[in-house]
This record gives structure tokens, C-alpha cells and sequence, in this order.
């Protein structure tokens, strides 16, 4: 097992984790499907089983904010200060009715664009979620 290349063992560190899915304005069916599999586990070896931001990892916001939900967004760090946010945005804003950016309303470490994302955003992300995981550890084990 010592053989395993250090993507995979981080790889396994991450299922370990719990992330939490923030469902913004979702602009059409492709996004609710993107949702879909990020809950199923099917982008990112992270289960999404976090009932609630303060038991999260990882808090993943998908799509625009609605006016009406910002406040509680804008909360996120507050009640999960440790978690690494991932905000993934329709690159359009393409929804109907006022929205905003993630980006806008709560600091996030990883902003990812298109609704829903390429694979290869997809695995720019990965990568990042894994060197922020990395980096984490290194920081916890000196």
C-alpha cells in the first residue's frame, strides 16, 4: 500500500471529509443535474452528508445567490470558519430574477465558473480541493 501515489492517498484523506451543498439560483435542468451528482458523489470523492454548515469540510455553493437567501450565505464563514468554500457560478447569471455572485456576498477560497462546470474544471478543482488538503495537513502535522 505504500506504493499508492500521494494523488491517491490524499484522494482517500479527502472521502474522510464532509461537504455541505449551498443550491443557489440554479439557471436550468444541466445545473440541477450538476447537483444531483455532486450529492450522489460522482464529481468529487467528497460525501456531501453535512446536514449543516458547521459540521462541513467543505461548503460547496452552486450558482447564483438569490436576494433573498444572501443573508444566510453571507453567514457561511461565521458558522464554519475552518471550511474551504467552493463557489461554482453560471458565467452568464444567466437566472431570471436578482441574483449575485457568491463571490460577492461571502469570501471564498475557490471560485470555479461555468453552471455546470467543464470536466476540466471539474479536475482544476479536484486539484485545488487536494492542494488546500495538503497544505492543511502539512500546516496541522508541523
Amino acid at each position: 500500500m505504500a506504493d499508492l501515489p500521494e494523488r491517491l492517498w490524499r484522494w482517500v484523506r479527502l472521502r474522510s471529509r464532509r461537504a455541505f451543498v449551498v443550491v443557489g439560483a440554479l439557471p436550468g435542468t444541466d445545473a440541477v443535474t450538476f447537483v444531483e451528482r455532486l450529492r450522489r458523489g460522482d464529481v468529487l470523492p467528497v460525501p456531501v452528508d453535512a446536514e449543516q454548515p458547521e459540521q462541513a469540510e467543505l461548503i460547496i455553493i452552486v450558482g447564483r445567490i438569490s436576494t433573498q437567501s444572501a443573508v444566510a450565505v453571507a453567514h457561511l464563514r461565521e458558522r464554519a470558519p475552518n471550511a474551504l468554500i467552493v463557489a461554482i457560478d453560471d458565467v452568464d447569471g444567466a437566472a431570471i430574477y436578482a441574483t449575485h455572485a457568491a463571490t460577492d456576498i461571502v469570501d471564498v477560497d475557490i471560485v470555479v465558473r461555468g453552471l455546470p462546470p467543464s470536466s476540466a474544471s471539474i479536475e482544476a478543482l479536484l486539484d485545488a480541493v487536494l492542494a488546500v488538503d495538503q497544505q492543511t495537513s502539512a500546516e496541522v502535522g508541523s
